[in-house]
């Protein structure tokens, strides 16, 4: 992604994820925070453009924040999340509140799922940012 060619004002910001995911997704606000948490996944987001990230994504409506709730991997964070109506599942994105790293996303049903009750995460994915000394030099397999 060439995250330089987009906005760093939250709101222009939010606009432009908004233009790039058309109609798609159960919800355009629901959409818009999946487009965020997926740019997030990817480990790759500069530090100015993660922060523009999250502040667009506390500005889609319905948006809750909620500090120190969130655990994932033995991390507690703050999470980001939002209720989709469709399927009364609550989406949120969790950051660690002292590096602002993103550590994970989980999924939580508010009906009950299957066998889940209700306010079960019933998914989740928790990130591991680690810093290396040195990285692959053949670039060859980079073309495959």
């Amino acid at each position: 992604d060439d995250y330089d060619a987009l906005p760093r004002d939250p709101r222009r910001l939010l606009d432009k994820i908004y233009e790039l995911n058309g109609n798609s997704g159960q919800s355009r606000d629901g959409q818009a925070l999946e487009w965020i948490t997926s740019a997030l996944e990817q480990g790759t987001a500069p530090a100015d453009f993660r922060a523009a990230l999250y502040k667009a994504a506390a500005e889609i409506p319905g948006v809750e924040i909620t500090e120190d709730q969130a655990t994932l991997n033995g991390r507690t964070g703050i999470a980001i999340g939002r209720l989709e109506t469709a399927d009364n599942v609550r989406y949120d994105l969790i950051i660690d509140p002292e590096t602002g790293q993103f550590i994970g996303e989980r999924e939580v049903t508010l009906d009950g799922y299957a066998s889940f009750p209700a306010g079960t995460a019933r998914s989740w994915t928790a990130v591991t940012t680690t810093v290396v000394t040195s990285a692959p030099t053949d670039v060859a397999t980079c073309n495959e």
